[in-house]
């Protein structure tokens, strides 16, 4: 009986010593390096969204490969997108940050794909639509503002930059 246990305790050793130098599937994944596509210029939101974002899995580690952030500007981050959805629909390896801009535009159909076309897999930050005046306006409050707006409808000036659809879209 002991002999067999020795003969056991020693099969056993020589399978864990084994797998020890194994590397699970999951930890060379991505096996290529990633596209993180920003939808914008250099420098605006969804730029800056990548590259924390890519920063932030290169220093944890979680990732094994390099993610290449590619600023592809145009129509709101319509361009970005059209070209993932057309031309990279198999690419395993891309990944396109987008907003409420792009998730209006698609719930109004105002771009040539759905909801269905993408998969979110992660909500990174929230996008506060803000209105202001100046300091010495005659609105103290939201109220004031939408009370005079109807009153006039033309006279009010508004500045924002979304597309219809977007968060200062008025």
């Amino acid at each position: 009986m002991n002999g067999n246990k020795g003969w056991f305790c020693l099969g056993i050793s020589l399978a864990l010593s084994l797998s020890l130098g194994q590397t699970p599937a999951w930890a060379a994944y991505p096996e290529k390096s990633v596209e993180f596509i920003a939808p914008a210029n250099p420098g605006g939101g969804w730029d800056m969204t990548c590259r924390m974002s890519a920063k932030v899995l290169q220093e944890a580690g979680l990732v094994a490969k390099p993610i290449t952030v590619v600023n592809k500007p145009g129509g709101f981050g319509v361009v970005a997108m059209t070209d993932i959805v057309r031309n990279r629909r198999a690419d395993q390896h891309v990944l396109i940050a987008f907003s409420a801009v792009l998730t209006t535009q698609m719930a109004i159909k105002k771009n040539p794909f759905t909801y269905k076309d993408v998969a979110p897999v992660a909500a990174l930050f929230v996008d506060y639509g803000v209105i202001a005046v100046r300091k010495d306006s005659k609105y103290a409050s939201f109220k004031d503002l939408l009370e005079d707006w109807k009153k006039q409808p033309g006279v009010l000036t508004f500045a924002g930059s979304s597309p219809p659809g977007g968060l200062d879209h008025m």
